[in-house]
């Protein structure tokens, strides 16, 4: 396995010292042990200086040329997320959010016809308030399978795909709780009936391998933000090439329009109408207009940080911390809601004093996320989850410190900062000296060291970007192709950590 990250099965000491250069890409996991991936993933100083450097354009240079040089990252974003899930290019729309693809995508397909119904279980990304309510407003039916023990049954599912099923929805990984469904066979019993596959991938796309071919999936989408470390407001639409304009006609219309007479055309084509309307065809028929720049120059460098590491890297790196928190955290009094050898990067425990649980972490300078903490939510959201579920989510930023420390902090947080004995010190020798308002690179007092239990000196300020950020170009430098700068580069900081 050759990238940029290293072959992780041939040396671990190699891939952990590579991981701790991964985490310092970004400021935000040094501030803190960040377990919060699945809700909104940081941006590394890479994705965050393509923004600039865009905004520096938009800001300084935009009208030369009218039609920028940015267009490239679109095209060159789509290539990379097809090549990402083993799709093609020419199956790969940009959309603005998962849900917004999938409510075109049910309008496209237009199950009302001939009585459809769609088929989606309690683990999909909040089904009774989204599908059910849809279906009710088109007059389709909308059959909700439950979970068994937080995990869907192939029998269950089974059971209420019939002839009349037209689509079979899904979250390949569960924002509930982490859940990876066996889609594979899930779709093969749809295809059998006549059924088609969407998959929700927003928790999974970029943190565990996806084969739309070999799962048999026929349609996915999902934003940027979580797990393809991007921003919100842009993500993918994929949908199979035979089904496009087919099963899933466009129902955002796009296209051009042409005027056949004067003063439009010098000399009219008798035997063509005046006006005559050319729609969009292939994927980009599921789009209108422009998809957000700032979010498809920051995508394209997400997505080739992320093939430069490797999912299979990525989700190796990750599976022995879930697994210690998967082991260590029932013993402290918090039950998981997720299976166990369960292959994905996100954990739910539940919690029966989430405020106070929430307070000692935050204290500990650990972020998690607390979902579905009163029940009066959960009946209102119609979800059947004990109160106070925690998600939690390793991705490249988890190191095993931090996942010690996050356990440290579950069992003695009520002590405060100093109950947990890892701290981090610089590979370089600390530089001596107090004086007042010197600092060290990392934004830390000289001389004094970071409070048990947090990842990173507590009260750091964030990193200026001039500090940061790989380049912001100036705005009178020549740009090459890709609407970089020709000036040098300002050399990244980087923040080595040993533990």
């Amino acid at each position: 396995m050759n990238s940029w990250f290293g072959g992780y099965d041939s040396s671990r000491h190699h891939c952990r010292a590579r991981f701790r250069q991964v985490r310092a890409d970004f400021p935000r996991a040094r501030r803190a042990a960040y377990f919060d991936n699945a809700s909104c993933h940081p941006l590394s100083v890479h994705s965050a200086a393509a923004i600039h450097r865009y905004i520096d354009w938009e800001t300084h240079e935009v009208g030369e040329p009218w039609w920028p040089l940015w267009a490239d990252a679109r095209e060159e974003s789509k290539a990379l997320f097809a090549k990402l899930i083993n799709a093609d290019p020419a199956e790969i729309s940009f959309c603005r959010s998962t849900i917004e693809a999938e409510s075109n995508l049910l309008n496209g397909m237009r199950i009302e016809e001939g009585g459809g119904n769609v088929v989606t279980n309690d683990l999909h990304y909040s089904p009774p308030s989204t599908t059910t309510r849809f279906a009710r407003r088109r007059a389709w039916m909308c059959v909700l399978s439950k979970h068994r023990g937080w995990q869907i049954d192939l029998r269950d599912m089974a059971k209420v795909i019939d002839g009349k099923t037209k689509l079979v929805a899904i979250a390949l990984v569960s924002n509930v709780n982490g859940y990876l469904h066996d889609v594979k066979a899930i779709s093969e019993v749809a295809h059998a009936r006549g059924a088609y596959v969407y998959a929700d991938v927003i928790q999974c796309a970029g943190a565990i391998p996806i084969d739309v071919r070999a799962m048999g999936i026929d349609m996915a989408a999902c934003s940027t933000y979580k797990w393809l470390m991007g921003v919100k407001g842009f993500g993918f639409l994929y949908v199979r090439r035979d089904l496009q304009g087919a099963v899933v006609k466009p129902t955002l219309l796009s296209g051009g329009v042409g005027f056949n007479y004067a003063p439009w055309v010098e000399h009219s084509k008798p035997d063509q109408p005046e006006i005559t309307f050319r729609p969009v065809t292939g994927p980009s028929q599921y789009e209108v207009s422009y998809p957000s720049y700032e979010g498809a120059v920051c995508g394209l460098e997400c997505l080739k940080y992320i093939h430069q590491l490797g999912v299979p890297n990525i989700r190796a790196h990750v599976r022995p911390l879930t697994d210690r928190l998967q082991k260590e955290l029932p013993a402290l009094g918090y039950p998981s809601i997720t299976p166990k050898g369960n292959e994905s990067p996100i954990l739910a425990f539940a919690v029966k004093d989430p405020e106070a649980t929430l307070k000692k972490l935050r204290a500990a300078n650990v972020h998690v996320a607390m979902r579905f903490g009163k029940q009066d939510a959960n009946r209102s959201l119609g979800l059947q989850q004990p109160a106070g579920c925690r998600p939690v989510a390793g991705g490249a930023l988890v190191i095993a410190p931090v996942v010690a420390a996050f356990l440290a902090a579950t069992t003695y947080a009520s002590y405060g900062f100093y109950t947990y004995s890892y701290y981090f010190r610089r590979r370089r020798p600390r530089p001596r000296g107090r004086r007042a308002g010197r600092r060290t690179a990392n934004g830390s007092p000289l001389g004094c060291k970071a409070p048990f239990g947090t990842s990173m000196p507590a009260a750091a300020p964030p990193p200026r970007l001039s500090t940061t950020l790989d380049t912001i170009p100036h705005r009178h430098g020549r740009r090459t192709a890709n609407g970089s700068s020709t000036r040098p580069m300002t050399a990244a900081r980087t923040y080595n950590w040993v533990f």
